[in-house]
């Protein structure tokens, strides 16, 4: 909401076309209705509204079906050649951490905040605990709930399976280290630490939330679970652990799947393709020029 307020005040009076990405629906806290609102009043001004799921467009045109000549889904991408090979070894990774090589071992990535659903995570391994299994988890990143949640892994004598790592720049030797990529979230767009996971060749548990089902193949490069769901979750993470060929022909799928689909090349190509057009109708707008007029 931020750069829709400077990026439309900054154009207001220019013939300049302004285009927004929008990144996941906004959170429904009602103290944040007003940035609601006023999002509401800026993108209708907007050239192009570019939402990087499917699921976020969606709920754009619900609310706002007047825009849908001028919503565009762009699907979000990344570098894939960071993902090509294999730095650092496992071992290495798991020693640095701490980790037992024999564990199996679970990664979430992000900021540590509430719509993650890192709580419920939390209880999942709770449960998968009292089910004796050896099952560690890798919360990577920082946030606004980092420290109530380290309190809560304490109270729950749980500091030996959940690590908090903080912020890493080592993100594909990390994923290289897991088995496994859990996303708990309760709100998402189109989850770029899903497609880092699925390049690395990780099968993913993710819950049914945004544009995760867009990315996550259900059943053949992971599962898709309920959102606030921590026995759910337990279970798909247990579904995995036990079943070892499975996981390995969902991660091989997931890593096929995001070398096909979800490069950063390709998303980038979507999005000059959007910018040309509106250069072109923007040129068919103000007419031919006058004569001796240079044009670009």
């Amino acid at each position: 909401h931020r750069s829709n307020f400077v990026g439309y005040w900054a154009t207001r009076r220019r013939p300049t076309p302004i285009m927004v990405t929008s990144h996941q629906p906004l959170r429904r806290y009602w103290w944040l209705r007003h940035i609601e609102i006023l999002d509401d009043h800026l993108i209708r001004r907007f050239d192009r509204i570019l939402p990087v799921a499917q699921a976020v467009a969606d709920e754009i045109l619900a609310k706002r079906p007047d825009l849908s000549a001028r919503t565009i889904t762009v699907l979000n991408g990344v570098d894939l050649d960071l993902f090509k090979v294999n730095g650092r070894a496992r071992g290495d990774i798991r020693a640095e951490l701490g980790i037992p090589d024999n564990v199996f071992l679970c990664v979430t990535l992000g900021r540590i905040m509430e719509d993650k659903g890192l709580t419920y995570l939390i209880d999942a391994q709770r449960q998968l605990a009292h089910a004796g299994m050896e099952v560690y988890q890798l919360l990577v990143g920082i946030g606004p709930q980092m420290e109530m949640l380290q309190r809560r892994v304490r109270q729950l004598g749980l500091e030996h399976r959940i690590r908090f790592t903080g912020h890493r720049r080592d993100i594909p030797d990390l994923l290289h280290a897991c088995d496994l990529l859990v996303v708990s979230s309760l709100s998402e767009g189109l989850s770029v630490a899903i497609i880092e996971g699925m390049a690395a060749g990780l099968p993913v548990v993710a819950t049914r939330v945004g544009g995760n089902h867009e990315v996550v193949v259900d059943n053949e490069t992971g599962l898709i679970v309920a959102s606030r769901d921590p026995r759910g979750l337990a279970n798909a993470i247990l579904t995995l652990v036990e079943d070892p060929q499975r996981r390995e022909a969902m991660g091989r799928r997931a890593r096929q799947l995001a070398f096909a689909k979800w490069s950063i090349q390709r998303m980038v190509r979507d999005y000059e393709r959007v910018y040309r057009d509106v250069v072109a109708e923007c040129r068919q707008s103000a007419g031919p020029p006058l004569s001796g007029t240079a044009t670009l």
